[in-house]
């Protein structure tokens, strides 16, 4: 993730998804699991949300990182850190969504 703008469209797009495929899923198999397809959704919008909020609350730099070199990139290692472990549970809980509901197909 380069800047928050693609952090925040990488999160949409993967919430998007699922939730497309699970509706997907409810117009296709209406005698199928329809309650378990809702609870897909309603993780996946709180996990948007959860990520969003952690997206925007990022780690802010001290006043004097724009100065000294050393702490400027420290500063970068945490939020690069930081991006990475949203990046890490963006990609690991939308996997885990997706497979729960190619459960619900079987």
């Amino acid at each position: 993730m380069a800047n928050l703008r693609s952090a925040k469209k990488d999160v949409i797009f993967f919430m998007n998804e699922v939730i497309s495929d699970c509706y997907m899923f409810m117009c296709i198999h209406p005698d199928k699991n329809q309650e378990e397809a809702a609870k897909i959704i309603d993780q996946a919008m709180a996990l948007g949300e959860n990520l969003f909020e952690q997206i925007n609350n990022y780690p802010s730099a001290p006043g004097r990182a724009l100065k000294d070199a050393n702490l400027r990139k420290e500063y970068r290692k945490q939020v690069k850190a930081h991006f990475a472990q949203i990046n890490g549970k963006l990609l690991s809980a939308t996997d885990e969504m997706f497979d729960s509901l190619s459960k619900l197909t079987k």
